[in-house]
């Protein structure tokens, strides 16, 4: 893996001026495979529009009501004050009730996720309430390494393009994909530099 990641920055480099600065500034990308597939999944429920800064606190705020063990179990033992003590809604109460639900239910698929097509993993994961495209474009990127995902929709994503692109309007779907082109196989890498850098501002 780490071997694709230096030939996609590599191909990055050559092909766009614009991400060869990104990546000159920021050096190595550390995106690496993660097996706590439930872990990142509950992350990324929590994070659903909200700043990382925020997504942050209410997680770790969730943790100390589980006692820092993350698992479906302990999750559906909360009541909703619990849940809601620590920052989360009504509404991501239920989506992290239903991926516990379905973590204890099916493990075998979550196991067995790295096997399938990207567009057959987003097929699957959809199914679960809570879980969205960009949630499970999330999951592609950091849980599994996929490396050719680009996450559209992701505002980060959407700013910083915007800012290191030098655009003066809000890019719309198509000049994304537009500029995203240039990136070949390696869009998931683009993207965390993308982010990166707009971390940085």
């Amino acid at each position: 893996m780490r071997k694709s990641i230096k030939l996609g920055i590599k191909s990055l480099v050559c092909s766009d001026p614009i991400m060869a600065d990104i990546i000159n500034k920021y050096g190595s990308c550390n995106l690496k495979p993660s097996k706590t597939y439930f872990r990142n999944l509950v992350s990324s429920i929590i994070s659903q529009q909200l700043s990382s800064k925020a997504a942050n606190t209410i997680y770790n705020r969730f943790l100390e009501k589980i006692n820092n063990h993350l698992s479906p179990e302990n999750i559906l033992q909360l009541s909703p004050e619990e849940f809601r003590s620590a920052g989360i809604s009504k509404q991501k109460m239920s989506y992290l009730i239903a991926l516990s639900n379905t973590f204890i239910e099916d493990r075998e698929f979550f196991n067995k996720l790295n096997k399938h097509s990207d567009d057959e993993i987003i097929k699957e994961l959809t199914k679960i309430k809570g879980i969205g495209l960009w949630t499970a474009q999330m999951f592609l990127i950091f849980s599994l390494n996929r490396l050719n995902v680009f996450p559209v929709d992701d505002v980060g994503i959407r700013n910083s393009i915007k800012l290191h692109y030098k655009l003066r309007k809000e890019p719309d779907k198509k000049r994304l994909i537009a500029i995203s082109n240039k990136w070949g196989e390696y869009k998931s890498i683009a993207s965390w530099y993308l982010w990166k850098a707009l971390d940085d501002k």
